[in-house]
């Protein structure tokens, strides 16, 4: 899994094995989310992952939505 926090307050999120959904779109590449814009964070993991996303979803799936502007 690729994801960190950059020097200048911004969730760097590169999509290898794990899904990241972001306000209902999976993450294809990689994106940068400002700190500030997050409302909430979803970790989903094993038959609940699989169940939801299918088997793709087996090493986990991160849900991410962000705060209305």
């Amino acid at each position: 899994m690729n994801f960190s926090v950059t020097e200048y307050n911004f969730v760097k999120i590169k999509a290898d094995d794990i899904i990241f959904i972001v306000d209902g779109n999976q993450v294809k590449d990689s994106i940068r989310i400002p700190v500030d814009e997050f409302k909430t964070i979803e970790v989903l993991k094993g038959e609940e992952a699989i169940e939801k996303y299918g088997e793709k979803a087996r090493s986990g799936v991160i849900i991410i939505i962000k705060k209305d502007k």
